[in-house]
């Protein structure tokens, strides 16, 4: 019930993150990125999923065609 993605914009990764969502995908516009990590009762992050969350939050990402 907590879920608010749009389940077709969801691509499943597993590991180091469940998953990144292409906000936008499924009607081909693609207005932000979300990376998605479920945890249920007092499960915390690892150190790989904590690391993940601040990339992102430092705004160290980046995007490279090769």
């Amino acid at each position: 019930k907590d879920f608010k993605w749009c389940l077709c914009d969801c691509r499943f990764l597993s590991d180091p993150i469940d998953m990144i969502v292409f906000n936008g995908l499924s009607i081909n516009k693609i207005d932000s990125i979300s990376f998605i990590e479920a945890k249920s009762g007092a499960a915390r992050l690892n150190p790989h999923q904590k690391a993940v969350r601040d990339a992102v939050n430092d705004q160290k990402v980046s995007y490279t065609v090769i």
